[in-house]
């Protein structure tokens, strides 16, 4: 079946999220420094922004402005140079990120700032004290500079360092506004994340690994109900894996 095109931005602006297939993206600190160099020379070549990023050890989250080849390109020109590098340093083979990353468009400077707005805050959810992780652009626009060139978080913020503080302190509606997602669509998201499994076939794998579908799920939205039927498992089974991982919402 053929995939699905992604969804065009009017604005040229998205959210992107992309996976690691199920390895650590980032080893090493300097393994975060080689990205955001690869990524911040391939933007600057082509024309495109990097509103915003987050390096976590399995994710990297950004908010992109395409450029003239617009964000599949760039992606196609940044993750397998990554790769190749990985697969060198730490002697391994084979796919380091799923085959297709997710994007999102984001068509008003509201949608757009609050995606910096979750990006930003996205350390807090894994155990990071405050918002100035090194491997996020916060600080750098915390501090009025960007790191990589053409950055516009600070155009969405007046040009004010203070303000950009304060914007980020807010909470985020950017997860909330995914529960509208389809269960085709939801379906979809489990399907890349547990390598090509179906929902009916959860049941079958392990423990951990059914407990990381579920709050992958649960991080992007879905609601308890929504996974126990999905899912083909008891509601409470669901809160229970839920609580365990400290991340259960109303």
């Amino acid at each position: 079946m053929a995939r699905k095109a992604r969804v065009r931005a009017e604005s040229g602006i998205y959210y992107v999220e992309i996976l690691g297939n199920n390895k650590l993206i980032f080893v090493e600190d300097d393994d975060c420094r080689r990205f955001v160099e690869m990524l911040g020379a391939a933007a600057e070549e082509d024309y495109a922004e990097i509103c915003a990023y987050v390096l976590l050890s399995e994710k990297i989250c950004l908010v992109v402005k395409e450029g003239l080849s617009g964000i599949s390109d760039l992606m196609r020109t940044v993750l397998p140079k990554y790769t190749a590098r990985y697969n060198r340093k730490y002697q391994r083979s084979g796919k380091l990120f799923y085959d297709r990353f997710k994007s999102r468009p984001l068509e008003t400077a509201e949608e757009a700032l609050d995606a910096v707005r979750y990006v930003h805050r996205l350390p807090l959810e894994n155990g990071a004290s405050d918002m100035r992780y090194p491997f996020s652009s916060y600080g750098a626009y915390d501090k009025g500079a960007a790191q990589l060139k053409g950055g516009t978080v600070m155009m969405l913020c007046g040009d004010s360092a203070a303000r950009f503080r304060l914007e980020m302190e807010r909470e985020s509606g950017f997860i909330k506004a995914k529960q509208t997602l389809t269960d085709a669509e939801i379906a979809e998201m489990l399907k890349e994340r547990l390598a090509g499994l179906t929902a009916y076939e959860v049941e079958n794998l392990t423990p951990e690994r059914q407990a990381d579908a579920v709050r992958y799920l649960h991080e992007r939205g879905v609601s308890i109900r929504r996974l126990a039927a999905l899912l083909g498992v008891n509601k409470s089974a669901v809160e229970r894996t839920l609580k365990a991982a400290g991340t259960e919402r109303a």
